[in-house]
């Protein structure tokens, strides 16, 4: 009996350890599905009321709203907001599901960033959805992010009208700044798309080319270079093909707002699928702007031929019919506003032949 005792006894203790265990997990488990359930749950129910949403944190806040079937962003001057990101993002909200309650304690709101937006030390983003009388229908904090489970994100979140905190899973992207509610990646010119791009001042002096031959060819060049003079960098002309490629833009205005601005360069880009587009670039209260006009040219449109070598990594063409729905896409979007762009940009739409070229050196 005496060889058994020991072993017996480990064999009890190791089960009454995985009975302690066992019941850990079913507890929290059976919290975890008591907690479960939706954020906002009648959220669903008045989605299609929600006709203004506020975002707002203790340096900053705006709000996109409903007007005559379109979102817009009143602070900057009424720009379109894309229908498809609203909806996306509502119904994202109305996703949100608990996992489990946290904090009441409004001292330890701090804690996970879900403290008043008022509170100067408050990192917290608010979010309000109001119908057109501008009544709230669901407002919320936005706090910090919780630990990740695999691919799946948790966030800190509490109701304003509530001092009990959650932890949820975190599905949503929020844009906190106004411009990329915008949604201006349309503006960017891909290099790879560039034909020709002519940049001149409003006097037609000082005038730049540079031009491809092919839609494969990899380099720019400059046209008309002066005898005796060759480009300061190889690279300039590529520069300037690429000068709309990624375009930042840090505020919108109505055109009608800066009527009185002075034009400093007229530049037109052409593309070999057929896109001209057409740029004045304008000074007003030392700020710089873009007026964007875009047409489609059959005469500039230059295909491959036939028998041209694939070339790995060159997109294809963009056929006749989708650059004749990206012009209209492109000027429903521009035809009311100018852009104001950053002193990078500026500086470099604003170049002159003399900062391109050098006297050609002589070789000795």
């Amino acid at each position: 009996m005496k060889l058994f005792k020991y072993p017996i006894f480990i064999i009890a203790i190791l089960l009454i350890i995985i009975s302690l265990f066992a019941s850990y997990w079913i507890s929290k488990r059976d919290k975890f599905n008591s907690d479960a359930g939706y954020f906002m749950p009648n959220l669903v129910e008045v989605i299609n009321d929600i006709k203004v949403i506020e975002i707002s944190n203790s340096k900053d806040s705006f709000i996109i709203e409903a007007k005559n079937e379109e979102w817009t962003i009143p602070s900057l001057s009424n720009y379109p907001v894309s229908k498809k990101k609203i909806k996306k993002f509502l119904l994202d909200l109305s996703e949100i599901k608990t996992i489990e309650k946290k904090t009441s304690n409004p001292d330890l709101f701090l804690r996970l960033g879900v403290k008043g937006v008022s509170e100067v030390e408050s990192i917290t983003t608010k979010i309000s959805l109001l119908n057109n009388k501008k009544i709230v229908l669901e407002s919320f904090l936005y706090g910090f992010t919780g630990k990740t489970e695999g691919l799946k994100k948790t966030r800190y979140v509490r109701k304003l009208d509530e001092n009990q905190s959650w932890l949820v899973w975190d599905a949503i992207k929020l844009e906190q700044n106004t411009m990329n509610w915008a949604s201006l990646k349309f503006l960017s010119l891909k290099t790879y798309r560039v034909k020709n791009v002519y940049i001149e001042d409003k006097d037609d002096k000082n005038k730049i080319h540079v031009y491809r031959d092919t839609y494969d060819e990899q380099n720019f060049k400059l046209k008309n270079t002066p005898k005796k003079y060759s480009l300061k960098n190889n690279y300039i002309p590529n520069q300037i093909a690429s000068l709309l490629d990624g375009i930042v833009i840090t505020n919108i205005l109505y055109k009608s707002d800066i009527n009185e601005g002075e034009i400093i360069k007229n530049i037109t880009f052409e593309t070999f699928d057929g896109l001209s587009t057409k740029l004045k670039l304008l000074s007003y209260n030392n700020k710089k702007y873009l007026i964007f006009e875009s047409t489609f040219n059959i005469d500039i449109r230059k295909e491959l031929g036939k028998d041209t070598p694939k070339i790995v990594g060159l997109p294809k063409m963009k056929a006749i019919i989708d650059v004749d729905k990206e012009v209209t896409f492109f000027n429903k979007n521009t035809v009311e506003w100018a852009f104001e762009i950053n002193e990078d940009l500026s500086e470099s739409m604003t170049k002159k032949l003399s900062d391109l070229i050098e006297k050609t050196k002589i070789k000795k």
